[in-house]
């Protein structure tokens, strides 16, 4: 063989040497990138599971809320809540004070009566 044919051969082996390294070390990127690509799906599986549940928690305490505050709204009707009239017991904690609107039985077992929850039946 000549050495011009030699030669070119040998560029040919390592062009293809060097094609075979560009490969791998592009399978290796790629193996990398599904990697990353896999332990993210899995932490946004779990940030969408823990969102779900705060959701979930959110809408029960909203619920919980509308239904004191209709619950509130419903009581200020029969008892006017103040702190001004606020008195201190034994271990020096203001206790709120109650004071009645109407004082009129008829009027308040009329109001308890309509209220949720309430046993008017016991009064």
């Amino acid at each position: 063989m000549s050495w011009s044919l030699r030669l070119e051969i040998l560029k040919i082996s390592v062009s293809s040497q060097n094609y075979d390294k560009g490969v791998s070390e592009m399978q290796k990127t790629l193996r990398d990138l599904h990697r990353v690509i896999r332990e993210k799906q899995e932490a946004n599986e779990a940030l969408t599971q823990e969102l779900e549940e705060l959701n979930v928690s959110v809408n029960e305490r909203r619920h919980i809320h509308e239904v004191n505050g209709e619950f509130v709204g419903q009581c200020r009707g029969i008892f006017e809540y103040s702190w001004s009239g606020a008195g201190e017991n034994g271990d020096g904690v203001n206790i709120p004070s109650f004071r009645r609107i109407s004082l009129a039985p008829s009027n308040l077992l009329g109001k308890i009566s309509r209220l949720p929850g309430c046993l008017a039946s016991s009064v």
